[in-house]
């Protein structure tokens, strides 16, 4: 099941959270999903905010998840944060290996574009990183949330023009 929910925050809380994203954060390098080649894993991935470090930003991503999804949080992963990314290839992965049963990926600030979104792949394909198969692909917008299992098999997409960043918690 793949759920996505437009206007995620209402105007105000996104216009504070792009701010304090951009201004505020301390980024440190992401490390790639264990299933990636060694030789892709010596090059920077992005970088990664770790929400445990900010109770009240934490906070205010759990509150909205709930009241928006109309579900209650159990528990929030310890490495869930915000992502400072650029789209410069395919990452397939699985979350479920960490336990994780459920994501929200929720898209903070970028170009508005089809090819720096989310790609998921066929169901078939569960747990494989070659011979992907693209089933589903969600484009990036701002305010945009995609609620999904865990064990979906996915990846950011890959933009066409160089240098693309984009922020995703």
């Amino acid at each position: 099941m793949i759920q996505i929910v437009e206007d995620f925050f209402d105007e105000k809380t996104l216009k504070h959270i792009q701010f304090v994203v951009k201004n505020k954060l301390t980024f440190e390098p992401s490390l790639y999903p264990p299933e990636v080649a060694e030789e892709i894993k010596a090059k920077t991935y992005g970088f990664r905010f770790v929400l445990a470090k900010d109770s009240e930003m934490m906070d205010l991503f759990c509150k909205t998840a709930e009241k928006k999804l109309q579900v209650k949080l159990k528990e929030v992963h310890e490495n869930s944060g915000i992502d400072m990314r650029s789209l410069d290839k395919f990452i397939p992965h699985v979350d479920s290996k960490d336990g994780v049963v459920r994501n929200i990926l929720i898209m903070i600030d970028g170009p508005i574009a089809v090819n720096n979104g989310t790609v998921f792949y066929h169901p078939d394909k569960q747990g494989s990183t070659e011979d992907h198969k693209l089933d589903i692909h969600i484009g990036f917008r701002p305010n945009r949330a995609v609620w999904f299992s865990s064990d979906l098999l996915h990846s950011n997409c890959v933009a066409l023009e160089k240098n693309v960043k984009r922020y995703t918690a």
